[in-house]
Parts: C-alpha cells; structure tokens; sequence
C-alpha cells in the first residue's frame, strides 16, 4: 500500500535527519502511524498524548537516528519503556532480553511510548482598557458555562452580541482582537492591578467555588508564612519591584496551583526548585503543573536553589520581559544564544530553559527497561502493578541526545570523523577519492539460501536444477495465459523481486556448471554455493571482486587466490562491531549486513565502464558473456591511502601486485 502524501511528510523528516545508505526500514507501517499521529496532534491546539505499543527497533537504530531528532524536536516530553524481548539475538544476550509479551506474536523487541505535546500558543487575554490581563486564566474561569467558538470568546460575544463584562474589550465584542501597541504592552498591569474596579478577584473565581481550592489558598498563606530560605532570598530580591520594575506575588493560587512567585504584568511564574523536584514522581507532577500553566497563557521558569541570586534572577526575567514586549503577537518566540525566552500568551516552555549558564534545554526524554531474565508474565504483572508513568516503582532516567541523535548506545565520539574512510559510494564532500577502498560491496543475497547453498555439491545441483525446471515451466504457462498469477509454491521456488521481474518478461533461465562455487554462508561456515545473476537476488560490485569468469575457471575446487576481502559489520547490524577476512566469496551475513573491502579489483569487458558508478543489479552479460571477458586485475586499495599512511607515519608501504 503507497501513502504518497505520508511518505513525502517520512523523507522530510525522519529521513532527511538520517545518514544511513538504506533507508527502506524507515517506511515500515509503524514508523509511518508515528508520523500521522504526530503531523495529528501537531493541528491540535489543545496539544495531546500520543501513545503507541511497537517494535522497538528505533530506540537504538542508526537509520531512526533523524526520527529520534524529529520527535525531540516536536514533543516537549517522550517517555520509553523498553519491554525488551528480542528474539533475534543469540546466546546469553537472548536469555537477557527474556520472554516477548507478545510471544510467538513477535521476534522483534517491544516497547511503550508516550509523546506529550503541550497546548498550542493562544492569543493575548486583555482586559477591558485595552492592557495585558493578569491572568488568562480569568476570563477562561468566568465564562466555563458558557458554551464559546474561541478558548477565549463567549458564545454572545462571537454571536456578536455587545457584552456588559468590564472585562471584555471592544475589539473581542466585534469578534476580532487588535493589536496592542509596544508602549501599551510596557505598560502592563501595574495600574490595573491598583483598581478594585479592573482587578479580577482571583480567589473569588477560583477559590471560594471549590473547597478543596479553599485549603490551598489557606496553604498558600502558610507558606507565605514559612518561606524555605531560597524562597525568601528570591523574596527579598523581588519584592517592591526591585528586578526590572516588575510586580510579584508570592505563594500565589492559580487553579489549584500554588505558585511560588508570580508577576501578573508578564502572565509568568517564577518556580524555586530544590534536589526534591528531580525525583521522577516530581518530575511528573511539575509537568502536569507546567501544562496547566502554560494553557492558561503562564509560561514558567524553573530556577535551581543554587541559581537564587540577583544576577541571575535579574538576567532571565529582563532577558524574558525584553521579548515580551519587543515581539509581535504574531510572530513566533524569538531566541538568543543565552537565553531563549518565550513571549507572552504562547503556551511556550519557558520551564525546560533556565538552566545555568544560559544552556537551552529541549524535549525531556525519559527511558526505562525492565530488569534482565523476565519472563513474559513478569513484564505483564510489571505492567498491571505501574499502571502510570508516575508510578514510584518505575526508575525513569533521563537521557540527553548527541549530535548524532543517538539515546543509547551512542556512538563513538572524540576524533572518529577524523579518520579516513573505509569507502563511501555516495560522498557528498567532494573527496570521494579519499578512501581505503573505491570499489566495495556487500555479500552474496540469494534471496532463496535453502536452493543456493548446501554441503553437498549433489543436492545443490538437484535442487538447482528442480528450480530451474519449475521455473520454466510455470513461466510458458504465464505467457501462454494458461495461469494468471505467479505460482507461489515454497517447496518448489522461492520468489523474490528480481526473479519475478524474470519471471514477467519470460526470462528463461539455464543451468551453468560454471557457477557452482564455494562460499562462506556464516562466519567460519563454507559451503557450496550456486553463484549466478538469474538466481541470485542481489549480487552488487561483487562481479568486480569475484568476477564469473575467474570463478569459473577456478571451479568448485579451489577459488582461493581469486581475492581476499575483509568483511565488516554492517550500520543496520544489531551485533556487536566485528571484521573478518575470507578468501571465498562471502554471503550476506556471513558477518551481519556487512561490507566487503577487496584486495583486489577485477576489470572486465562488461564492468570496467561502469563500476566507478556502482553498477545496479542485471547490467553486463549473461554467463557466456562472463565466460568469454577478459580480466584486468589491479589494486583494491587506493593510491591515496598509501600516499596518506607513508606521510602519517614515515613508512614505505607499497600497492599489491
């Protein structure tokens, strides 16, 4: 099934931000629900949760490394729980990884994640002399009955219908919100606020309707009264407008909240943390706070104790005022490279960006693995006994992304990129030259193991020949009409791409007794192995290293001295990093999606032209044509490394012959 305009939304995004060569796995079906639910909630002002139970392969994956960044970069928080399960993994580390809950169901990992996106950013609240309301909370609050188009309009003000709230601008009343000027927007709500007449009884709306409400104003009023020593030390530094000539209250109610410290002419909360708020039960009860805020049009910073000084307090709050007032209700919140404040009205996460020395953090992630050896009912009581993400019993850590967009297992850091390269077929810096080897490939992909390769050179050619056979014989009966459909029979054939392209075109296929060769299948495992483009899926560069003509003089006997490579693990192996060198033409995974470096590069009449272009399957000749070439063998190594090892470390090593 093709989803166009979802593909085109994956390349922009979860693929441009990757730079692995293959990238077909980033279109799996689970990958693309991530991205239509995220482009889904993204058009939701209210913001949302998005919740999914996947394959867990993209937690550690080079080729999710873009998708990891894109879901950084859209949600404000992301929580992993990493239910392990991996049946594709050998030895102790399956006995690691436990049951699957899913069972049989699934081979792959599994794991849970929550995406949070908070609200969207919400026009100004502002009152009725045309100046920033103390609390957009306010106006939210009077009008909760009444039904409303607009988060911020009541149902007889979008009717059109003129309102007698002292409260309600002119402009709302016409159903279109003007602009506050720059000089009107620095006013603020210090005259406001002296008014009895223009100030909205906070307590009155929110407190004396709720009892429950009721005990936290009379909570606030103790803790008024029993300041911590940082609380008090911010006090002092703020009270009677002495940073930036803004007004505070201390210990504030808002909704249910006690705010430490609020400045109701910038609609911002000032929150004074201790080592407490870092616990993750804290953690999340801070977010659902910050959330509640922040759709209210409060944005909030979050200071350390050890931050609680006037040169800081007074640096992010001028920092933070100085973009309120200077930035355009319609523009988007501007930032600096020490502090990146979010105006006003917004809903923007000023919290996650107060950090010491200026440091902007972004999305909090936060991962989880249950404990090696658990069985599929223990994960299952696991989940039934954590029935939340606040759960004490769940040991969140928070994880900090690199520059590669790796969560675990990052990759090696320091003067890697340093180093020359091995090869790279799609070199984007101009010096493709400069690699260890030009011309690689990886290993043999029969797409059908069980009819290319056995141990015993008879029955690989009985069930070659028994293929072929049937083959031919179901491709007549497709182009005579005589059958509609490709005959999927997997005692009979295995089909893939490539041979169903054949297959269409009445390619007939022929046995060649020069392709029976040796191979090794899997590390230190050689085995006889039919080596032919018609029956082999995939064969790459792999005529360049072991052409079909070199190979089929040296027979199924000895192919030794045809080359010598040395194979290494692939990006998209799930294995530890390895290399090994053979003498026989290596399979696939002989070791996992790994590369093949040769010391040798055959040029021959069918691939010469083409091989610095990395020849795509199916050009060239067919067997008789390799039969007849002739090879030009020279050095699979480049000049320019041996250039670059001679300057480096003052030897003389010399191309191989």
């Amino acid at each position: 099934m093709k989803y166009p305009n979802l593909d085109a939304r994956i390349a922009e995004t979860y693929v441009a931000g990757s730079n692995v060569t293959n990238k077909n796995a980033m279109y799996d079906s689970y990958i693309r629900a991530f991205r239509w639910a995220s482009d889904r909630i993204a058009s939701n002002p209210n913001g949302g949760v998005i919740g999914f139970i996947t394959n867990g392969g993209w937690i550690e994956g080079n080729a999710a490394a873009g998708m990891r960044q894109a879901l950084a970069d859209e949600f404000d928080s992301i929580y992993v729980l990493d239910l392990r399960g991996d049946a594709r993994t050998q030895g102790e580390l399956r006995k690691q990884e436990g049951g699957n809950v899913f069972e049989s169901g699934s081979r792959a990992k599994v794991c849970m994640t929550f995406l949070v996106k908070r609200p969207h950013p919400q026009p100004l609240s502002i009152n009725g002399e045309g100046e920033v309301s103390p609390c957009a909370a306010i106006s939210q609050a009077k009008y909760a009955a009444t039904p409303s188009t607009s988060p911020h309009t009541p149902a007889s003000l979008a009717a059109g219908t003129p309102s007698t709230s002292p409260h309600t601008p002119a402009s709302l009343t016409a159903g279109t919100p003007s602009p506050l000027s720059k000089k009107e927007r620095g006013k603020g709500d210090a005259d406001s606020l002296r008014s009895s007449e223009n100030k909205p009884n906070l307590e009155f709306l929110i407190v004396k309707s709720n009892p429950v409400n009721a005990a936290k104003a009379e909570l606030a009023k103790k803790f008024r009264k029993e300041p911590t020593p940082y609380e008090d030390i911010a006090w002092q530094l703020l009270r009677n407008r002495k940073i930036c000539n803004t007004k505070w209250r201390r210990q504030q109610l808002i909704g249910g909240y006690i705010a430490d410290f609020y400045c109701p002419e910038l609609a911002l909360i000032l929150e004074i943390d201790g080592a407490v708020h870092n616990t993750p039960e804290a953690i999340a009860y801070d977010e659902c706070r910050t959330y509640f805020f922040n759709s209210k049009n409060i944005n909030v910073i979050r200071v350390k104790n050890d931050d609680c000084n006037a040169e800081w307090l007074t640096s992010i709050i001028q920092q933070y005022k100085s973009a309120y007032l200077n930035t355009p209700l319609s523009s988007s919140p501007i930032g600096t490279d020490t502090f990146s404040p979010s105006p006003i009205g917004r809903g923007g996460d000023v919290s996650r960006q107060a950090d010491r020395g200026g440091e902007v953090k972004k999305c909090r992630i936060y991962y989880t693995s249950v404990a090696d050896y658990m069985t599929r009912e223990q994960k299952l009581d696991y989940l039934t006994t954590n029935i939340s993400i606040a759960s004490q019993k769940i040991d969140w850590q928070q994880l900090t992304p690199d520059e590669h967009g790796d969560w675990l297992n990052k990759r090696v850091g320091g003067d890697y990129d340093t180093y020359p390269r091995m090869g790279d077929k799609k070199d984007k810096t101009g010096e493709a030259d400069k690699v260890f080897c030009d011309i690689y490939s990886q290993g043999l992909n029969t797409a059908r193991g069980v009819w290319c390769y056995n141990f015993s050179s008879k029955s690989l050619k009985d069930n070659i020949r028994s293929c072929i056979n049937f083959y031919n014989e179901q491709r007549v009966l497709f182009a005579n009409k005589e059958i509609s459909d490709i005959p999927r029979d997997p005692t009979k054939i295995s089909w893939a791409r490539a041979l169903e392209n054949l297959f269409i075109k009445n390619r007939e296929i022929c046995e060649d007794d020069g392709c029976y060769t040796q191979s090794v299948y899997r590390p230190y495992v050689k085995s006889n192995c039919y080596y032919a483009k018609d029956l082999n899926e995939m064969i790459y560069l792999l005529p360049s290293i072991f052409p079909f003509s070199i190979m089929r003089q040296a027979g199924n006997n000895d192919n030794r001295d045809v080359n010598r490579v040395i194979c290494v693990s692939g990006p998209s192996g799930k294995k530890d990093f390895s290399s090994l060198m053979t003498d026989r033409l290596p399979c696939l995974d002989m070791i996992e999606k790994g590369q093949c470096f040769p010391l040798y590069v055959y040029k021959t009449e069918d691939n010469s032209s083409k091989q610095k272009k990395q020849r795509a399957l199916f050009e060239g000749g067919d067997a008789a044509e390799h039969s007849a070439a002739s090879c030009d063998r020279t050095s699979g190594i480049t000049d320019w490394i041996f250039d670059y090892v001679n300057k480096k470390y003052n030897s003389v090593a010399s191309s191989p012959s």
